[in-house]
């Protein structure tokens, strides 16, 4: 595939051929035979970039791996500032557990009062 840009390149070096072989006294053949060489080399390159980037991208398309396994960086702590917060968790967990069974006690006394006074 042509774009507008490449055409245009295209369109100047045939015009400027004729010119710039008398000024620069260059052979017919050898400078027809050099640019028509680079025009070659640069399409070359540009249909195998082309070709990579379709095929990987076809590949990736069948390729589920992206949507199982996200891109999101992996952050690792310090082992002692998760000690100190595993820590601490486990110490409130304890002083809610003791609450709540305080709670709890509390709650079989009040019933038990309200049976006794019935």
């Amino acid at each position: 595939m042509m774009t507008g840009i490449e055409l245009l390149v295209l369109a100047i070096h045939s015009l400027f051929v004729y010119h710039i072989i008398t000024k620069y006294k260059f052979d017919f053949k050898t400078y027809l035979l050099t640019s028509s060489g680079m025009f070659i080399i640069y399409y070359l390159l540009k249909s195998t970039i082309i070709y990579t980037r379709a095929r990987i991208k076809y590949l990736k398309s069948l390729s589920d791996i992206s949507e199982i396994v996200k891109d999101k960086p992996i952050i690792k702590e310090a082992k002692k500032r998760n000690e100190e917060l595993i820590a601490e968790s486990e110490e409130k967990e304890v002083i809610n557990n003791k609450e709540n069974i305080e709670l709890e006690e509390k709650k079989i006394k009040k019933k038990e009062e309200e049976k006794i006074e019935k």
